[in-house]
């Protein structure tokens, strides 16, 4: 009768050792040990990759938004700068500005007075609902009894948001049209050689005078609009001034100069009055412009 392993069953010959239990002790730690490799090495890599990227994205997107801070700042200081110095000393203030031109600088300064108008109209319109708020309350309520219950409801408000936009977008436009008219007019009267970035900065000299007329008419217009647009008005004519010297260092002809900048300002007010007939009920409220065919009497 043969002998047998009492581990695995395979048949022994005589004298013979069965090695599988040596076999099992050698192939456990083998594939324990490759298992462990694989989990420790292969598997955290791409999680760590992702990690280590997400890291360098991230730290990318805050230097980018410190760059962008930091240009910003330099570029707000400038302009104020531009804008103090010139309300300092205009007549050297601009000379100084136009002989060095920054078009990001006149573009800045153009915005911002847009914007500074289209707050002061906002400011005018916002008192004008006020009033006839009040008026109309007065009405309804001597004459309420000629409407009885018919519902009549009228809207006289002004549509202050889109005043706000539609005036910052034409005082842009109307700005850029100037600068125009301008460059025009000196290569015809006095055959100049300054080009439409030059004419914009000039143009951007009268923006200065009124960035400082209208944050003041804001703030008197808050507390009387009748005062606060006399100050405005006050204001046009402070521009005008400012817009003449501007022109002095590239318009070196005094005498054209005059005629450049009057024939300028007199295009720039019929430019005005047309956009005016053409987009004047943007500015009015909703029941008044459905209540005529669109003609101005």
């Amino acid at each position: 009768m043969g002998k047998f392993c009492i581990h695995c069953g395979r048949k022994l010959e005589d004298g013979e050792v069965c090695g599988c239990l040596n076999s099992q002790e050698t192939e456990i730690p083998y594939n324990e040990e490759i298992s462990n490799i694989t989990v420790q090495e292969e598997l955290p890599l791409p999680l760590a990759a992702a990690k280590e990227a997400n890291y360098e994205v991230a730290g990318n997107g805050m230097q980018e938004v410190k760059a962008m801070a930091a240009t910003s700042n330099v570029y707000l200081k400038k302009l104020f700068d531009v804008i103090i110095k010139v309300i300092k000393k205009p007549d050297t203030g601009l000379r100084s500005y136009i002989e060095k031109p920054e078009v990001n600088i006149a573009v800045g300064i153009i915005v911002l007075e847009s914007l500074l108008y289209g707050l002061y109209l906002t400011l005018f319109f916002q008192k004008m609902n006020a009033a006839i708020s009040s008026l109309m309350g007065q009405m309804m309520g001597s004459f309420g009894g000629l409407f009885g219950d018919s519902g009549v409801s009228l809207n006289y408000s002004f549509p202050l948001v889109r005043i706000f936009i539609v005036s910052v977008i034409w005082s842009i436009a109307l700005n850029g049209i100037l600068a125009g008219i301008v460059l025009i007019l000196n290569k015809l009267i006095s055959n100049g050689q300054a080009d439409y970035k030059s004419m914009l900065c000039v143009v951007s000299g009268k923006s200065i005078a009124m960035i400082l007329i209208t944050a003041i008419a804001v703030i008197i217009g808050f507390l009387n609009p009748m005062y606060g647009l006399v100050c405005y008005s006050a204001g046009a004519i402070l521009s005008c001034l400012y817009l003449y010297a501007s022109a002095k260092p590239v318009v070196s002809n005094a005498d054209k100069r005059i005629y450049i900048v009057f024939l300028s300002l007199i295009l720039i007010v019929v430019v005005n009055l047309i956009a005016f007939k053409l987009g004047y009920k943007l500015y009015l409220p909703k029941d008044i412009t459905s209540s005529f065919d669109g003609k101005l009497y």
